[in-house]
């Protein structure tokens, strides 16, 4: 039960981190979006994001150099770029700023390095020191804007986050992979209107003193996010791990609580069953708890 107390604090972290860190990716391609479309002359370009109308940007096309600020608030994003090219190219982008959540939490986006994004790109190393977003373009290109003509299958990104004043703090680093499908679960290029959007997310880092890694399955159709499975390890309490799974579509998310406290298996202390807007623990104990504010999207799935 202590374990899941702390539970509380992580989820709240989660949301938060994946809200700005989502928002502003969206923000980012809906700005390379509108230069592309605007016909992409060579040199400086200055506009307002299409979808975030509150959101002004300039970019280089020569020099890869991309800013943008929000308008009503102190939000700003600095991004830096390049092009791998092949038979599979890569437009990678490094990036820093300050985000806010949906709830006004302050997120700092730390360590831009091209150089650190472009060996992770090559796969030379796993996790890279700097903030990163790799897309993977069907085709070979020279430039960013010979992108247009190919799909983008996949992308990933890596960010060394900080949460700065707020609730609870936070040092550590958000990651994920996407992908697209159709209703029937044929590939899609992402960024594909209609396309449902698959996300593997890993969160890891220390809140409050509570070292913990968090894996999740989000599924994203027509704006509205799915949870398909969460994975969440309390590095430093008694090996702690809360596990749920979707089994059915239609039903609530399933799963378990177990602790590894100096054994070789772990062991299984609660039975856990998504109720609205959180989840209920059943102990072995024979005590059952509903816990209201473990919340990993902002939004019930029921």
């Amino acid at each position: 039960k202590q374990g899941t107390d702390k539970l509380v604090n992580i989820s709240f972290v989660t949301k938060e981190g994946a809200d700005a860190v989502f928002n502003a990716g969206e923000i980012i391609y809906d700005v390379v979006r509108d230069v592309w479309d605007s016909g992409l002359d060579s040199g400086v370009h200055s506009g307002v994001a299409p979808n975030f109308p509150q959101w002004n940007y300039s970019y280089d096309t020569e020099s890869y150099k991309l800013s943008l600020e929000n308008t009503q608030g102190e939000e700003q994003i600095d991004a830096t770029g390049q092009v791998n090219s092949g038979a599979q190219s890569k437009i990678l982008f490094t990036w820093s700023g300050l985000l806010k959540a949906d709830s006004g939490q302050k997120i700092e986006i730390q360590s831009a390095d091209l150089a650190e994004c472009e060996r992770w790109a090559l796969d030379v190393i796993a996790m890279p020191n700097a903030s990163c977003t790799i897309l993977y373009v069907d085709g070979s290109i020279q430039k960013v804007e010979d992108a247009r003509d190919f799909d983008i299958s996949r992308g990933k990104t890596f960010n060394v986050v900080e949460f700065v004043d707020g609730q609870y703090g936070f040092s550590g680093y958000f990651s994920s992979e996407a992908t697209a499908v159709d209703a029937q679960g044929n590939p899609l290029p992402l960024f594909t209107d209609g396309a449902i959007e698959l996300a593997d997310v890993t969160l890891s880092g220390d809140s409050e003193g509570t070292e913990f890694t968090a894996h999740f399955d989000l599924r994203n159709e027509s704006d509205n996010n799915e949870l398909g499975l969460a994975n969440i390890i309390l590095d430093n309490f008694n090996g702690y791990v809360f596990k749920v799974s979707l089994i059915d579509e239609a039903g609530p998310l399933l799963g378990d609580v177990s602790i590894n406290n100096d054994t070789t298996q772990p062991i299984k202390v609660g039975d856990v069953e998504e109720v609205t807007n959180g989840f209920r623990i059943d102990y072995i104990n024979g005590e059952s708890i509903e816990y209201t504010d473990i919340d990993f999207l902002g939004q019930s799935n029921n």
